[in-house]
């Protein structure tokens, strides 16, 4: 294929032959499995819209949809209207197979490239995009092209390579263009042999022992062997946003960009994270546990960002229900202490906040919570106010829980 051929003939070309992800046969048996993929909106309805009471059906489109994730979505959501588009004809077969089996008459697929995306003629109340900006020759410009099918208070579910972990296969991914290598099956078998054969202190390794993509061809070529991928900083993805006429809202999974979460509770760099903003925290953080192979974030009009921006030392508790994250578990006992976890977060409670933290039920206002805790005897009256906010709010900021408000 020519260096000089569009971006996105290359990226066609690639999962034509290389279809990827791995299909589904059946979302039945695959739910069954306990498999689920990123971002699924079911749940996440009061990060996005916090003022809204009570879910509404939504307008919603995949923006390289791939060979499932429209029709998984479209699955768990039959309520919502979604639109999935991709460059791949192939990918997209794979997902009508799984329309057809599950009667998923609620999604609507089509061959597009995410420029044309104003053809559709149509806005959205969320536009999810998942490891395929990175791919595209001008990010900002896809960004930009999805930014325009916005709804005032649309929101945007992103996610972009990152820096930290894939340093490693930026190496190799140099090595094998040196070497000549294409996409061909023989290629993928030479990627295979070096990758065996790498030493253990290349670090690589990290990303490589990290991911699923290691299990088949296609996940391989589209590690080391893709022809268009970029990744992302902390700064970079702030600044993706804003140059593109959005704000960053939040991460999806904030404990992994704070140093709270990331370092025990008398480690003496909580003393400095203090004095950071947010922005600045996550970049520190980031750079300091080199922990992310992808971003996950959303994004939105920068009035509407603002506008549901949330304070819990200036919220009416009386108006202010904690909502759980839908994979936030919890809480199992160990020995004097309450463990929860979610996405790999698993961290331990003293009992009295375990306990405050069990009060959440998406019903309870704050402060029925906090009347709550006095009532059963978790805290005294006098405590009850400070003791539920130091509960609650590190929940809201690492995204285990939201505000409706």
């Amino acid at each position: 294929m020519s260096p000089s051929e569009p971006a996105s003939a290359k990226i066609a070309a690639q999962y034509k032959n290389w279809v990827y992800p791995q299909p589904v046969e059946d979302l039945e048996q695959f739910v069954a499995s306990g498999a689920r993929i990123r971002g699924e909106p079911s749940g996440l309805w009061p990060k996005y819209w916090p003022h809204r009471r009570k879910r509404q059906p939504l307008d919603i489109l995949i923006a390289g949809c791939g060979t499932v994730q429209a029709a998984y979505f479209a699955y768990h959501n039959r309520d919502c209207r979604f639109v999935g588009i991709d460059l791949s004809a192939e990918s997209l077969e794979r997902q009508a197979f799984l329309v057809r089996k599950h009667g998923l008459d609620n999604l609507v697929l089509l061959e597009k490239n995410i420029l044309d995306v104003a053809e559709l003629g149509r806005d959205f109340d969320l536009i999810v995009s998942t490891g395929v900006l990175h791919h595209m020759g001008d990010p900002d410009a896809g960004l930009r092209a999805l930014a325009g099918c916005l709804r005032p208070e649309g929101v945007l579910d992103l996610m972009v390579y990152g820096k930290g972990l894939r340093v490693g296969v930026y190496m190799l991914q140099e090595a094998f263009r040196l070497l000549g290598l294409d996409q061909s099956p023989q290629s993928v078998e030479m990627v295979k042999a070096v990758i065996g054969a790498l030493p253990t202190h290349h670090t690589a390794n990290t990303y490589i022992n990290s991911t699923k993509d290691m299990k088949f061809d296609a996940g391989i070529v589209d590690s080391f062997l893709n022809p268009v991928d970029r990744a992302y900083s902390v700064p970079e993805i702030y600044a993706f946003c804003e140059n593109n006429g959005l704000a960053f809202m939040a991460w999806q999974e904030g404990f992994r960009y704070s140093l709270a979460a990331r370092f025990a509770a008398d480690h003496p760099i909580q003393r400095l994270a203090e004095t950071l903003d947010a922005r600045t925290e996550a970049h520190v953080c980031d750079l300091l546990t080199q922990s992310q192979g992808t971003h996950s974030f959303v994004a939105a009009r920068p009035d509407y960002v603002a506008r549901i921006r949330f304070d819990i030392d200036t919220a009416d508790w009386t108006a202010t229900i904690p909502v759980r994250h839908p994979s936030f578990v919890g809480p199992t006992a160990e020995g004097n202490a309450l463990a929860f976890a979610r996405e790999g977060h698993r961290f331990f409670t003293p009992a009295e906040m375990g306990r405050i933290l069990a009060l959440i039920d998406g019903q309870r206002t704050l402060a029925d919570i906090e009347t709550r805790a006095v009532a059963d005897g978790i805290v005294g009256a006098n405590a009850a106010h400070k003791i539920v906010h130091a509960a609650i709010a590190p929940m809201i900021a690492y995204g285990h829980v939201f505000a409706l408000f």
